[in-house]
C-alpha cells in the first residue's frame, strides 16, 4: 500500500510483480484536497472511496459527482479515476 508515488509503483513491478499495488485511501483524500478546492465535492469524494459499492454503482454515482461539481476537465480527477482498480 502505497501513496501512487510512480517511481515506487515501478519498482513494486520489478521487485515483486506477482504483488497487487494498493493505493492509500488517506493519501488520496490529501491529493483531492490539493487537487481540488471544493469543499462539498470532497465531502462526496471520500463517500465515495469509502464505500462499498458495485462497480456499476461507483460509476454511476462517480459521473454524477463529476458532471454534478464540472470537474470533467480536471487532470487530477481523469488520472484517480484511471487508478481506480488500485
Amino acid at each position: 500500500m502505497t501513496n501512487g508515488d510512480n517511481t515506487m509503483r515501478e519498482t513494486i513491478k520489478y521487485v515483486f510483480p506477482n504483488v497487487s499495488h494498493i493505493l492509500c485511501s488517506r493519501h488520496i483524500h490529501r491529493n483531492a484536497t490539493e487537487n481540488v478546492e471544493n469543499k462539498i465535492f470532497l465531502h462526496e469524494f471520500r463517500n465515495l472511496i469509502y464505500a462499498n459499492f458495485s462497480r456499476d454503482e461507483f460509476e454511476l454515482k462517480w459521473k454524477n459527482v463529476v458532471e454534478k461539481y464540472k470537474l470533467g476537465d480536471n487532470n487530477w480527477v481523469k488520472i484517480i479515476h484511471q487508478m481506480k482498480e488500485k
